[in-house]
């Protein structure tokens, strides 16, 4: 993460386990006893990168941009189209490659429904598996997730602007995976919905700033509060499909990372797509 408030690029936004609030495990990927042992073998192995490194003769990684514990996320240039790209590179666990290969398989159909990107939702170029282990995706770019710059600002929020801009397209993406796709998404969180562009967010008063010094948690930390940082751009996309549900799947009784379960998850009353626009909601 960059110095001064300013927050980190595209990154994985991967669960952490339950004990840290993340996403409970997808209802298709829980590991059963015939492959405990091989996912515990496995359990270390991380794609080793460095600067230079050459992938599917065609991507040149040049620097991190995230990680977490399914994977890496290197950016890097398509050497055949003289463009930048964000490759998702994943563990090789069996259980974390089965399910990268599964949100691979959504992404390639959400892109066929929406090749220029216009319903807000991240595009994937293509996939392969690198050395035989690790399954990548090629990603475009992406800024920071609208957590981290939260974060960054010592969560003071967006300006009113920003925030109507940011829902106005997360709706539009909603619309799109329920309506034509008939997906939900289910894990729609500040984590998971990213910043469109990668340039340094700007110095700028904050309309709201003597509301936030009424906090008792912000009064004190004024003298040491940074000046804010304004995104360039409120465009967004969301990412992370590797929980979504088709129209037909089977479903589990408790989904979405627990901070931001709606009330019928937590009652077990039963939900549908429903639940993602409470998600949508709740963060504004």
């Amino acid at each position: 993460m960059e110095q001064g408030g300013s927050c980190s690029r595209w990154s994985p936004n991967v669960p952490e386990g339950d004990g840290q609030g993340a996403c409970t495990p997808s209802h298709r990927h829980t590991a059963d006893s015939s492959n405990e042992g091989e996912s515990d073998r496995d359990a270390i192995v991380h794609f080793h990168w460095e600067p230079g490194q050459l992938l599917n003769r065609r991507y040149r990684l040049h620097s991190l941009a995230g990680e977490g514990t399914f994977g890496r996320v290197c950016l890097a240039t398509d050497t055949t189209k003289k463009t930048q790209v964000a490759i998702k590179i994943i563990r090789d666990v069996k259980q974390f490659r089965e399910a990268a290969q599964e949100e691979a398989a959504i992404l390639a159909t959400i892109c066929a429904a929406d090749p220029w990107g216009q319903f807000r939702c991240c595009r994937m170029h293509t996939s392969f598996l690198h050395d035989s282990r690790f399954f990548c995706m090629v990603l475009e770019p992406l800024g920071c997730s609208l957590y981290e710059s939260i974060k960054a600002n010592e969560y003071r929020g967006f300006w009113l602007q920003d925030i109507q801009i940011i829902a106005k397209q997360l709706l539009y993406a909603l619309n799109f995976l329920h309506t034509k796709m008939r997906y939900t998404h289910t894990d729609l969180k500040p984590e998971n919905i990213m910043l469109t562009s990668m340039e340094p967010a700007r110095p700028e008063w904050f309309p709201r700033e003597e509301f936030c010094e009424g906090d008792g948690v912000l009064r004190k930390k004024k003298r040491s509060r940074h000046q804010y940082l304004r995104p360039r751009s409120a465009g967004i996309k969301i990412i992370d499909f590797g929980n979504t549900i088709r129209e037909h799947d089977r479903r589990e009784t408790i989904i979405n990372t627990r901070q931001y379960r709606g009330p019928e998850v937590i009652l077990e009353l039963g939900w549908d797509e429903k639940s993602d626009l409470w998600r949508g909601a709740w963060r504004f």
